[in-house]
């Protein structure tokens, strides 16, 4: 059967290879993963914005997310509940929003010492794109004071201008109406049910999805290297 599933879409490489595997023995398949933040109204906008060019070239990103915890679902068991329940939303989000591919990648954990959870919520990272430019993701959900929306903040630096998204909207230069699309974006109010419109006409149409797994496994790999690099306490490549 055709198969739309949620995120992370595995937790070992031996659990991607086996996947790839299987779809490879039916191309006729559709495997999508349910990375609904890509269709969020304001991933579109700025997606758009930063290919048609408006910022020039782009070599630096930054990403900042603050969460209180939430305990619920054994997520105060787990030994990095950022990097295993929430960050693959921010990590498929840098390679959407950039077009661009993660080579290598830096990360350490913290722990602050009023966490409820047992494990690392903190999370930093240094990720290297395949043009160069620079991604300094800093994350924390043992956050207190103002929070960040799930989808968390982030600024693009390019040669002629920021592009800043906060609060789900998106600000050139400082002007929140500068980045706004003319268009409306279909289904700008439920991007889940934007994943599943995009699964169903992949179904239909017999076309590979944009987040089909062969997509995913990228995403998937650069999670895999920043469990790597935390392991290593050094650099780790991304395979592609």
């Amino acid at each position: 059967m055709h198969v739309l599933v949620e995120k992370p879409l595995v937790g070992t490489r031996q659990d991607l290879a086996a996947v790839l595997s299987a779809r490879s023995g039916r191309p006729d398949i559709q495997v999508v993963v349910s990375q609904n933040y890509r269709h969020r109204p304001w991933a579109r906008r700025a997606r758009q914005q930063i290919a048609s060019g408006i910022l020039g070239e782009v070599r630096h990103i930054s990403i900042r997310f603050s969460k209180a915890e939430i305990l619920e679902g054994g997520r105060d068991q787990l030994q990095a509940p950022l990097l295993e329940d929430m960050c693959i939303h921010h990590l498929d989000l840098v390679r959407y929003l950039t077009g661009r591919e993660a080579v290598e990648v830096f990360a350490i954990q913290h722990r602050a010492p009023w966490s409820r959870y047992s494990g690392m919520p903190g999370l930093e990272a240094l990720i290297t794109l395949d043009d160069g430019t620079m991604v300094n993701y800093s994350g924390t959900w043992a956050g207190r004071g103002p929070e960040t929306s799930w989808d968390g903040e982030f600024v693009f630096h390019g040669e002629h201008g920021v592009l800043e998204v906060a609060e789900d909207k998106v600000a050139l230069n400082g002007d929140p109406t500068a980045a706004l699309l003319p268009q409306r974006i279909p289904n700008e109010t439920d991007d889940l049910r934007a994943v599943f419109q995009s699964f169903h006409q992949a179904v239909d149409g017999h076309e590979v999805a944009e987040t089909d797994v062969a997509d995913n496994r990228s995403t998937v790999e650069l999670l895999f290297a920043v469990e790597e690099s935390l392991k290593s306490r050094r650099p780790a490549p991304v395979r592609a």
